[in-house]
């Protein structure tokens, strides 16, 4: 549960472009080590991956704290992506007229989307996917 405790330690606090920043944050859910202090990169021959996910999903159900920590962690996460998002439409990088809040959610989806689909079909190229969903942008 460290690794959602401390994510906005980690993401909370970037520089580079909104795409940089949002494939950070990717990066930081489905890769960051918190015993090597860095991300890994997935290495798609192997479950581990998918199993932790599904742990992470089991959590939700099962403990009491763990669910507290998920939620505050998605509920920070929304909030990050709300001022992200408010950044990029200042910095002219997000032109839409889409309101922040539906942005946020639809970030939120590409995430969680992503994710879910790299871990049911580990064939899928997790980075294209993402970069291609945030490229949307």
């Amino acid at each position: 549960m460290n690794h959602f405790e401390f994510a906005m330690d980690y993401i909370g606090d970037l520089n580079g472009s909104f795409d940089q920043k949002m494939k950070k944050i990717l990066e930081y859910i489905i890769t960051y080590d918190h015993v090597a202090e860095e991300v890994i990169c997935p290495d798609p021959n192997t479950d581990i991956y998918k199993d932790y996910y599904l742990l992470y999903l089991e959590s939700f159900r099962r403990s009491k704290k763990a669910t507290s920590i998920i939620e505050k962690f998605n509920k920070d996460l929304y909030e990050l992506n709300l001022k992200r998002v408010d950044e990029a439409k200042k910095n002219r990088e997000i032109t839409t007229e889409t309101s922040n809040k539906d942005l946020s959610l639809f970030i939120m989806s590409i995430f969680k989307g992503t994710i879910e689909l790299w871990m049911s079909i580990p064939t899928i190229d997790l980075k294209k996917t993402f970069d291609d969903n945030i490229n949307f942008f």
